[in-house]
């Protein structure tokens, strides 16, 4: 497949028809700043089409007030992004790496904030149905982040390519942490919210993430996952 470069641009306030188009491919976007933009965006969440990216790669960009969601996203690699928190919203993956520094990201479950109940039973059909065929779909075993969380279900964490030694997957098989449970706990604020978090949204299991790009905090989240090891948290 024949790639097109672009490189060095700016791009503010672009909508859903980023680079013209609902869905790309074969582009490989380099040394790119991104202002105020979105991709994916669906004014009808119900809708059986997605906007997609596929066989493409983000490298060295930078953005800043950006959203990205719901959309397919396939065989594609992220390095190097840095900017403020940039939300996924319902966004699904096939094959996708992100590696080098990233900056603060987060992955939900749900395709807009304000999801009622039932757009967010289509969307969890949704998931079930795409990631029944999917090999695996993350991997973030060669990133660098300061601030990653999954959330919602987005993605089922066992097609996650992980460090282990770094990114941790915490179990609560039988489904009973409680706050009370949390603040028992010895381990940092960072660490108490994805338990916090995990035990709120009613989930088996989260990914615990540490910051490698914040080295203070990166060292106590690592003695946090010794704690919750030795109370059998850790998977």
């Amino acid at each position: 497949m024949r790639t097109n470069i672009i490189h060095g641009r700016t791009f503010n306030r672009q909508g859903r028809r980023l680079f013209g188009t609902h869905d790309f491919a074969g582009l490989r976007i380099e040394s790119c700043a991104f202002e105020n933009c979105s991709f994916g965006y669906n004014s009808v969440p119900f809708s059986s089409k997605r906007d997609s990216v596929k066989n493409s790669e983000l490298v060295n960009c930078k953005i800043s007030r950006c959203l990205l969601g719901p959309a397919e996203i396939r065989s594609t690699r992220i390095s190097n992004l840095s900017g403020d928190m940039l939300i996924f919203w319902g966004a699904l993956f096939d094959q996708v790496v992100l590696e080098g520094k990233i900056g603060p990201l987060m992955l939900h479950g749900i395709p807009q904030s304000s999801a009622d109940t039932a757009l967010q039973e289509m969307q969890y059909a949704r998931v079930k149905k795409f990631y029944a065929d999917v090999p695996w779909a993350l991997d973030i075993s060669e990133s660098k982040s300061d601030d990653f969380a999954i959330r919602t279900g987005a993605i089922p964490l066992s097609l996650v390519r992980r460090d282990v030694n770094s990114q941790f997957l915490i179990t609560d098989s039988g489904g009973r942490l409680s706050r009370s449970d949390i603040d028992a706990l010895s381990v940092s604020r960072y660490t108490k919210v994805v338990l916090e978090v995990m035990a709120d949204e009613g989930l088996k299991e989260a990914l615990l993430v540490a910051p490698k790009l914040d080295k203070s905090l990166y060292g106590q989240v690592l003695q946090d996952a010794n704690v919750l090891a030795r109370n059998g948290m850790l998977s």
